[in-house]
């Protein structure tokens, strides 16, 4: 059988801030993120 592949564009973004919280009882962290998308692209294959 063949191996099929996908090609995506995906835009690229400009994180403005990030904020990490405190560790949570499951072992992770909250996140709080601002990001600007900007016309700058990655062609992504899977």
């Amino acid at each position: 059988m063949p191996v099929k592949s996908v090609t995506v564009r995906v835009p690229a973004k400009v994180n403005l801030q990030l904020s990490v919280g405190p560790k949570e009882p499951d072992g992770y962290h909250n996140l709080v993120s601002v990001f600007q998308a900007i016309s700058i692209f990655d062609d992504v294959t899977i």
